[in-house]
Formats: structure tokens, sequence, C-alpha cells
């Protein structure tokens, strides 16, 4: 037999929602809200704001594995970047190639761009197809420089600040590989040992397309953070937080 002891009446009181600010990293976070009412100020993480890569020592780079997308082989291409080129260079580093991008290796290579630290020109580099450098000093130091390779299956041109630099006949296919795409410093197929043609300076904004993009869309991507097309787009490397 069951033993009766009464019966027990429950109330609940519910307290009414705290509103505030519930992200953590905001300078009014109030952990007692639950429920954000969008008054979140003053954050003190970085907010996308405009940053860069900076490749100020030796063996400094980036290296992004292999993919088939990034060897650019099915046409037309181009290359778009913001780079400085610091004048302080150390010795080290010696007068030779500073290497913005590469995805190249000791056999045929495939392609890449750079900046020759005398006499101050731009150059780009595709084996099978053809390689060139522009005019001397063009490339301006201690200061931003914009530049776009674009090649159409017919010519392959490189723009500086929005201008044509450098036009150069040509025709063929790149060859692709299966090695790892790099930046600030050439990859040579063993190792990054024999001519690494080390970039000192900062890159920014770095866009690889597999068709070529017209003048307007050069002008347009110059100056914003928002791409005119992104057709064909395959990366776009804004080193922003």
């Amino acid at each position: 037999e069951e033993d009766n002891w009464g019966s027990l009446t429950l109330e609940v009181w519910q307290s009414p929602p705290i509103e505030g600010c519930t992200d953590e990293y905001a300078d009014n976070y109030n952990s007692d809200a639950h429920v954000d009412d969008g008054s979140c100020t003053g954050y003190a993480y970085p907010d996308n704001g405009n940053y860069a890569l900076d490749f100020n020592g030796e063996n400094v780079y980036v290296s992004i594995p292999h993919n088939d997308m990034l060897n650019l082989s099915e046409g037309d291409y181009s290359v778009g970047v913001w780079f400085y080129a610091d004048s302080d260079k150390p010795a080290a580093y010696g007068n030779e190639w500073g290497t913005i991008v590469s995805k190249q290796h000791a056999g045929p290579f495939w392609y890449a761009v750079g900046y020759l630290d005398n006499p101050g020109a731009y150059w780009h580099y595709v084996e099978g197809i053809e390689n060139g450098a522009s005019a001397s000093n063009l490339i301006q130091y201690d200061q931003w420089n914009y530049m776009v390779s674009v090649y159409n299956g017919e010519t392959h041109t490189d723009y500086l600040n929005g201008q044509a630099i450098f036009t150069v006949p040509t025709g063929g296919q790149v060859v692709g590989n299966n090695l790892d795409f790099i930046i600030g410093r050439c990859n040579d197929g063993e190792g990054l040992g024999a001519h690494p043609y080390q970039f000192y300076g900062m890159i920014d904004k770095l866009m690889l397309y597999n068709r070529a993009l017209n003048e307007e869309e050069m002008q347009f991507n110059m100056f914003s953070d928002e791409l005119y097309n992104e057709e064909d787009l395959v990366a776009y490397y804004k080193f922003n937080s």
C-alpha cells in the first residue's frame, strides 16, 4: 500500500528577457543578456580592414597546396596584384628577380610574375609560350604598384597602374603541374632551394582568372575590394582578417 503525502502545487515565475549586446568581443558586451538588441559597439578585433602580407625576411613566403584550378591551363588567363617593392632590400637577397607569384618547376615552367631589382622592370615568364620584361625604371619603389598580366591567346600584355607597359605577340597554352602555388618566392621544384628569387616588400589583393580581363574590369578592380565581374575567377586573396 502506497502512502499518500498530499499534493504539491508549483508556481513558475518567468523573468522578462534581458536585452543587450551578446557579442563578447564588443566593448559593451553584457554577460547577462541573452537577447541581442543590436547595440554592440567598439569592436576590439580586426574588422576586415585594409591589410597586406609583409615579406620582410629571408625564406618568408606563402605556399598554397596544389589544386588543378590554379594551373590556369585552359587557355586565356589574368593575374592581378598590388605590390610594394621595398628599396631597402638586404644585400643577402642580391640583385635578382623578386617573385610575386609562381607555380613552376625546373622542367617546363608554368607561369610566374615579379619584378627586377635592377633596373626596376616588371617581368612575366610562361614556359612553352614566351617570357619578357618591361622597359626599365617603371616599378615605383617604396610605394604601391598595381599590376595585371593578361594572356588572351594572341598577345601577353602587362599593365601597370592601369596602363599597358609591355605587349608581346604569342600563342599556345600554358603547361600545368602538380606543385604548390607560391606567393613571395619562386618554386623551382627542388624544395625552393636553387633559385628562390625572394620578394621583399608587401603583396595585396592577388586575383587569378581563367580568362583575359578587359581594361574596364582592371580599372574597377584596381580601386575596389569588390570585383567587377567574378566570371571565371579562380582565386582572390585579399589578405584581410
